[in-house]
């Protein structure tokens, strides 16, 4: 069986450490990086600094109608550079609690079908 060397990390950890020390710790191995919410202007600003590094990552997007046309245009611009862009809900709701008041299907019609109309 073959085994890969991941390295879980998020966006504060990658300015704590040099990306360069990383990398070469893992043997040959890669980094998985997904970015989560609405924060689309700190993610722009991750890519002009690591796009050097030509790596590629996941943002799953949330309240994407509380985006701004020049948010729209980065994400955009994201895409294009081959970076995948994900769903992460309309509203951000808390999946669990919602459920256990409501019903999955609720939870589908309020949380998923909105972004997925956007």
């Amino acid at each position: 069986m073959h085994q890969r060397n991941v390295l879980y990390c998020y966006y504060r950890m990658l300015f704590k450490n040099p990306l360069k020390s990383v990398l070469h710790s893992l043997n040959g191995g890669g980094i998985i990086l997904t970015f989560d919410d609405h924060f689309v202007t700190e993610w722009y600003d991750a890519d002009m600094t690591l796009s050097r590094y030509q790596w590629k990552a996941t943002f799953f997007i949330s309240e994407f109608a509380s985006l701004d046309a020049k948010d729209v245009d980065r994400l955009r611009s994201l895409q294009a550079k081959g970076h995948e862009i994900g769903l992460h809900g309309a509203n951000h709701m808390n999946a669990v609690v919602f459920v256990s008041l409501h019903s999955i299907e609720q939870y589908i019609e309020a949380e998923i079908l909105p972004s997925v109309q956007t």
